[in-house]
């Protein structure tokens, strides 16, 4: 399954897909992880309109001191927005700060 993954990796436009990607191909330590990790940096979902949930993914699949997946800039730029992100009442919205919040998840 990651080796057809790999081959989708250049045309997966959902960073959370390619989040996901990462994470699994970490978890088996399969070389696409390399690749995806790289990938996901070049989307910028540091800056991105990127639902909260997808950029909870993105941290997860680069919070590692792995080399081949890990990227402790990506990591830190991803925490710093999900925690300006956190509301009053200590809950998460779906959009983090900043974002512009399509009318269907506006609530």
């Amino acid at each position: 399954m990651l080796d057809r993954l790999g081959d989708d990796i250049d045309r997966m436009a959902d960073p959370g897909e390619v989040a996901l990607t990462l994470w699994a191909a970490r978890a088996w330590n399969h070389p696409l992880a390399s690749t995806a990790r790289r990938r996901l940096r070049d989307m910028r979902p540091e800056a991105g309109q990127i639902p909260m949930v997808e950029l909870a993914w993105c941290l997860s699949a680069v919070a590692d001191r792995c080399p081949a997946a890990g990227d402790p800039w990506l990591a830190g730029e991803l925490a710093r927005r999900i925690v300006a992100s956190l509301g009053p009442a200590g809950l998460f919205a779906h959009w983090p700060v900043g974002t512009r919040r399509p009318w269907t998840r506006a609530h």
